[in-house]
């Protein structure tokens, strides 16, 4: 599968301009802030993005260790870093993922990250877990 499969579950931290880009170019967004789950913990996210049949995009490493060392059951996650950047970055970033069009087993792991110079993209599919 490839991302562009899937629907997506965008954190709390994710800028309203990420997910009416991700909107714009055909994805189905469940978004955190515009269903008033604000403050909800990362563990009732995950459960719920996963209910939801969901990859959970998000800018919080705290997700690595949910799916890592709690071993939380998830159908996906994306790690956008570093956090808290301008929402450009964080688009530019997501567009990376896309135009690498990875082939994707649930349940995996995309960790991507800007840098001055390039946009690393790491991932880890269901065989790693």
């Amino acid at each position: 599968m490839n991302l562009s499969d899937f629907s997506l579950f965008t954190d709390e931290n994710i800028d309203p301009f990420l997910v009416v880009f991700l909107r714009e170019i055909g994805f189905d967004v469940f978004d955190v802030k515009e269903n008033n789950l604000n403050g909800s913990s990362d563990t009732f996210l995950l459960e719920l993005a996963t209910k939801k049949n969901r990859i959970f995009i998000t800018l919080d490493s705290d997700f690595g260790t949910l799916v890592h060392k709690d071993k939380s059951s998830f159908l996906g996650v994306v790690f956008l870093k570093p956090g808290h950047f301008d929402s450009k970055i964080h688009i530019q970033t997501f567009q990376a993922i896309i135009d690498a069009n990875p082939h994707l087993e649930t349940p995996f792991m995309i960790i991507a990250e800007w840098t001055n110079t390039a946009i690393k993209i790491r991932i880890k599919n269901a065989l790693e877990y």
